[in-house]
């Protein structure tokens, strides 16, 4: 559950006209032959309980994701990102049998995007994008005494489109993704390979505003709706899953932007905030989880 979180959040889109294109667009799409490298360090902290209980799974995790983009034409480019974990630890609160989990640094995902611009009019623009991430490897599962690892354990794909206005300082801009995300193989604590969660589809709808205080800083906030599909809790010793009934649920956003030197350099901090219930099936009291997520990510974007 706790990859589900924050990990399916997508950025939302503002779009400006060609001539107005900036590194501080929401919609980021620089001209043509133009390359940009993102880097972000989010902090991020996680809590997953029983409804019924005061026991609480609290995962801490420190990750980077890395991104490269180049604009083959004024309106298509190519990118390549990837996660990397720093560290991850989980740890139980209020149980008397408190444990704690470790997870080893490394990938976690690498994603191959491509997206294509279409300009409606003067200050609007209709976005069509595609991203693959190829299975890296099985998840690991981590316990007191076996390192797991944070790979997703399979690949997904990604389908969406976006649309967004800009009428002078303001910015506006929704986003409809589907996300296709194949069967995950996990290692669980005994060593045994299996299949802990099947193919299933989720869907996403991002909401996103964007105000320009001056030309080098921004405030921009945005809502996302996800809908998940058919998820599937594990249990490890058994090699077995129990089917899992997740509500939708909304995450947030707030981000602060402010360029540096000759507007080819951006620094970000963003803050983002989800909360979610599900329950294992058949429900029950006891079977009934919450979670809420919280993290703070700090970016640096360079064009040239």
């Amino acid at each position: 559950m706790k990859k589900m979180l924050l990990g399916l959040a997508v950025v939302s889109s503002v779009a400006m006209a060609d001539h107005h294109r900036s590194i501080t667009d929401l919609m980021y799409f620089p001209g043509a032959g133009t390359w940009n490298s993102t880097t972000e360090l989010t902090m991020s902290t996680t809590k997953t309980g029983a409804a019924a209980s005061a026991t609480v799974t609290e995962t801490e995790s420190n990750f980077i994701n890395q991104e490269v983009g180049y604009s083959l034409k004024d309106n298509s480019r190519v990118t390549v990102d990837f996660d990397y974990y720093i560290d991850r630890e989980d740890s139980t609160v209020g149980s008397s049998t408190a444990a704690i989990d470790n997870y080893e640094s490394g990938v976690q995902t690498l994603t191959l995007g491509y997206r294509h611009r279409f300009n409606v009019k003067k200050h609007s623009n209709l976005d069509v994008f595609f991203n693959y991430s190829p299975s890296l490897g099985d998840a690991k599962t981590a316990s007191a005494t076996v390192e797991g690892n944070n790979m997703a354990g399979g690949d997904s794909y990604d389908l969406g489109v976006e649309y967004g206005c800009s009428h002078g300082k303001m910015s506006y801009a929704a986003g409809l993704t589907f996300t296709n995300n194949g069967e995950v193989d996990t290692e669980g604590t005994n060593g045994v390979v299996h299949t802990t969660n099947n193919e299933r589809n989720d869907v996403a709808l991002n909401l996103g505003i964007q105000y320009d205080f001056k030309k080098n800083l921004f405030f921009r906030g945005e809502l996302d709706y996800v809908s998940l599909g058919n998820v599937n809790t594990p249990a490890y010793s058994s090699n077995s899953q129990t089917a899992t009934e997740v509500d939708d649920y909304f995450n947030w956003g707030l981000t602060v932007g402010y360029t540096l030197g000759n507007d080819n350099s951006l620094l970000t901090l963003k803050l983002e905030n989800a909360n979610v219930e599900y329950a294992l099936l058949p429900s029950s009291a006891a079977n009934e989880y919450k979670s809420h997520a919280h993290s703070a990510t700090f970016g640096y974007t360079r064009q040239f």
